[in-house]
């Protein structure tokens, strides 16, 4: 569990660094925020918990993480196309997809505290 999550944050590092080098290149910083995301809820975020899991390897074993990695997984990239469409301008449709997709990540994270509070220091 630990090595997936450490192999998807380095894919959402790469689309954050690739937003700021777009931004860096055009001079139009509009997509600050997606670009944000992606390094923050993506790579940041993701790699810290890959982390934990291998650090406390009980936690990576539960229904909990698995939910959490898959919730993480399936919510960002809607969540990151619909933070990008927003900046676009196209509010009507980046919205709810934000909204929805935002909801399934912070359950995710819900699914990763959870299983924390519950399962670390627990042997393995």
């Amino acid at each position: 569990m630990g090595i997936r999550c450490l192999k998807l944050a380095v894919l959402y590092a790469l689309i954050g660094i690739g937003f700021g080098v777009y931004m860096g290149a055009s001079h139009d910083f509009s997509q600050k925020d997606t670009h944000a995301h992606a390094n923050l809820v993506g790579w940041v975020s993701l790699a810290v918990m890959g982390l934990i899991y291998i650090v406390v390897p009980n936690l990576a074993k539960t229904r909990l993480a698995s939910a959490h990695f898959w919730l993480h997984n399936l919510g960002l990239p809607p969540m990151l196309l619909g933070v990008f469409l927003i900046y676009k301008g196209q509010m009507a449709l980046g919205e709810p997809i934000t909204g929805i997709s935002s909801t399934i990540v912070a359950l995710a994270f819900v699914c990763f505290a959870i299983n924390v509070w519950q399962n670390a220091g627990k042997a393995a």
